[in-house]
């Protein structure tokens, strides 16, 4: 019996990926919307493309991605995907047409369409939902649309749920990178998974305030054709604190109220009875107050972190004493001065005073004088006043510093929900606090550095369905990571982490490394094929049964 041609394929974590996408149902979902006609001999459908991509986005072990249709020509597609699906099906023809038909239909509606009905058929809702917006940089070469006369590249959108405009554009970057154009992306993830429900391509000049009530309004009409959705409760940063928010009652939104505004500043500032305060846990304690600020009905939850105290009055201790010394070194260089008179030596410890924060000034103003006549002067010669020098006496102002103590580790949040049946007190915080959550959906797309061919980058509209793609990955990376975290939860069962101790939340990044090293043996004997899925051991093939049947029949594990 000889042994024949034989060949590796690379199965690795992927597999898991493709059971993801299969159980949520995400093929179907986007072939409903976007058909693909065989009769022009496609021979891969819409959600397949949009499959293979997600396959691709997710298929990093690195941090740095390179996405290109070659990617798929060592994977076993037929268990990824279906017998008969080739590489050569994905090629940049078959994924920018994907793109350009994902764009055609509406980004924001298509992605909306299908995580909306994931999130009500596998019961990952709940009221709560998260938005926040970040920028991207665009780095590669794009066809210009620009009909401004500016350097920009804009694209106008008749898709009635989507903006008018996508402008790619100089802004301001959350990424410090303020010589590159970019976008700005709207994210708003709900439930106990971080499921994605809303995303949004905006120009990259676009106002963060306005930027989050556009697209809460958005989601609410959205909303209106499901039947399923709970009544949400937005939770954002201070951005959505805003005149355009306060008068709109019928969101309701938990948020952080802006440090600039007098009321909350003169909160902070405050000094309070221990009594007054409410522990919620060794490191939070809360006071909760009443306010009509904007003249509407809301709850304002005074907060001190002991984490944020501790963090907060070392840099201001750090900031008082570089103040005194930056003093310290302006009135030794004064001291060298002469002024005409002491009104001119009172005017400029006046001004310095004023420049500063934590401490006042007390000038001591010294008459220097000569002698009147010529020659040597006698003792008893008279003397004129030429002019004065300062000496100036540091005093630290005791009244501020206590005021900025005060403030550290101190914040408000504040609610429309008046319920408090609703929404407890003791629950503000906690729900606040999981806006980290949308957060750690972003730094997944940005660490993940997305490096593009040129087929993605050929039109500032394929940038913008782009963003679609990027975010499924999101979404079947966070759907997959709560669901092999339940299912070891329910288990009882554990995976050993990088430190080799045990944990019931493991990342999804984790699990992949895991399972990198399985692959397909495919080889022949005397003419007959055989495939065989290698390098499978006892952890793997545990991490393969949580995650499910389909799982199970793509790596072979029984």
């Amino acid at each position: 019996m000889e042994l024949e041609a034989i060949r590796t394929e690379q199965l690795g974590h992927l597999g898991i990926v493709s059971a993801t996408i299969k159980q949520l149902g995400l093929i179907k979902e986007i072939d409903a919307l976007l058909p693909v006609s065989h009769k022009k001999g496609a021979k891969v459908t819409m959600g397949e493309r949009v499959a293979a991509m997600i396959l691709n986005g997710l298929g990093f072990l690195n941090d740095r991605l390179y996405m290109h249709s070659q990617f798929f020509e060592n994977k076993p597609l037929s268990r990824l995907f279906r017998d008969g699906v080739e590489g050569e099906h994905f090629n940049d023809d078959a994924l920018g047409d994907c793109l350009d038909a994902i764009y055609e239909y509406g980004a924001s509606k298509l992605f909306s369409n299908v995580a909306f009905k994931i999130a009500c058929e596998q019961k990952l809702l709940d009221k709560f939902s998260r938005i926040d917006t970040t920028s991207l940089s665009v780095y590669g070469d794009y066809e210009e649309q620009d009909t401004t006369g500016e350097e920009s590249s804009i694209i106008d959108r008749e898709d009635s749920t989507e903006g008018k405009e996508f402008n790619i554009t100089y802004g301001y970057s959350k990424q410090k990178r303020m010589d590159l154009k970019q976008v700005i992306l709207s994210l708003t993830v709900n439930g106990p998974s971080n499921l994605p429900l809303w995303v949004e391509g905006l120009s990259g000049n676009a106002s963060d305030k306005k930027s989050i009530k556009a697209s809460i309004e958005k989601i609410e009409k959205f909303k209106k054709q499901l039947k399923e959705a709970p009544n949400f409760i937005y939770v954002a940063d201070s951005a959505l604190y805003s005149k355009e928010l306060l008068n709109s009652p019928d969101i309701r939104w938990i948020t952080r109220v802006p440090e600039t505004i007098r009321e909350a500043k003169e909160l902070c500032q405050k000094d309070y009875d221990e009594s007054q305060w409410q522990k919620l846990n060794d490191k939070y304690k809360v006071i909760n107050l009443e306010s009509n600020y904007g003249k509407v009905q809301q709850r304002w939850q005074l907060v001190y972190s002991s984490n944020g105290y501790n963090r907060e009055i070392a840099t201001l201790e750090k900031k008082i004493e570089k103040e005194k010394a930056n003093l310290t070194k302006v009135i030794k260089k004064l001291g060298k001065e002469l002024y005409q008179c002491e009104a001119d030596a009172t005017k400029v410890i006046t001004k310095l005073e004023k420049t500063q924060k934590y401490h006042k000034l007390v000038g001591n103003y010294i008459a220097e004088s000569k002698h009147v006549g010529q020659g040597r002067p006698k003792a008893v010669a008279e003397k004129e006043i030429v002019g004065y020098r300062v000496e100036g006496q540091i005093i630290v102002n005791e009244e501020e510093i206590k005021k900025a103590k005060n403030t550290c580790g101190r914040f408000i949040i504040t609610t429309n929900e008046l319920d408090k049946t609703e929404l407890p007190d003791d629950k503000l915080l906690l729900e606040y606090k999981n806006q980290r959550k949308v957060e750690k959906g972003f730094r997944f797309i940005k660490n993940n550095e997305f490096m593009l061919s040129s087929v993605y980058l050929k039109k500032a509209s394929r940038i913008e369905a782009l963003l679609m793609i990027m975010s499924f990955c999101l979404l079947v990376y966070n759907v997959g990571q709560y669901k092999i975290q339940k299912a070891l939860e329910a288990n009882k069962d554990t995976i050993l982490n990088q430190v080799k101790k045990p944990t019931d939340k493991p990342t999804l990044r984790w699990i992949f490394r895991l399972i990198d090293k399985i692959s397909v043996v495919i080889y022949s004997i005397e003419g007959n094929t055989k495939m065989v899925v290698s390098n499978l051991c006892e952890t793997s093939k545990k991490i393969i049964r949580y995650f499910g049947v389909e799982a199970m029949t793509i790596y072979e594990v029984v």
